[in-house]
């Protein structure tokens, strides 16, 4: 490489270097209608955390799913083959003794352990004292399973 092609090298750095700061001053300072390259990546930034949000929420959805499902014996891509509540399922398997031991109630607990660390989660990223249509829902089929517990014991 020789001292021209060095210089020539240079100018161009420092002209792309120069041409830089206009790219990333917004452009609503200058009224262009193409956005900077920094405002694409902002707008990337939010999608990739909005979407991150809803996986999470998902995520939480689903495991309160599985913890009142039968994963173990209905497999998770045949959802409508007649799974049964996990918690309910000890109870009407042994119709004949229906007595409240740990072993039966193991599903359930899990699951109620499990809202409980949903609630204590969103509470500590809410900050606010409404609550959120998640831990209802998660509530929601908790009692729901309780009640079913319940139903299947006074029968």
């Amino acid at each position: 490489m020789s001292a021209q092609d060095v210089a020539l090298a240079r100018y161009i750095i420092t002209d792309e270097l120069q041409a830089l700061p206009g790219e990333l001053i917004s452009s609503s300072n200058h009224g262009l209608e193409e956005s900077t390259l920094l405002e694409d990546l902002e707008t990337l930034q939010r999608s990739l955390r909005e979407t991150e949000s809803v996986r999470s929420y998902v995520k939480v959805i689903e495991r309160t799913l599985v913890l009142r499902s039968v994963q173990s014996i209905v497999p998770v891509a045949e959802p409508n083959s007649g799974s049964r509540e996990a918690a309910l399922h000890h109870f009407e398997q042994n119709s004949t003794h229906k007595q409240i031991t740990q072993a039966s109630l193991s599903a359930y607990v899990q699951l109620q352990e499990f809202v409980e660390n949903v609630k204590h989660a969103v509470g500590e990223t809410s900050g606010n004292s409404e609550t959120i249509s998640l831990v209802v829902f998660a509530e929601s089929l908790r009692d729901q399973t309780w009640t079913d517990i319940k139903g299947e014991l006074s029968e």
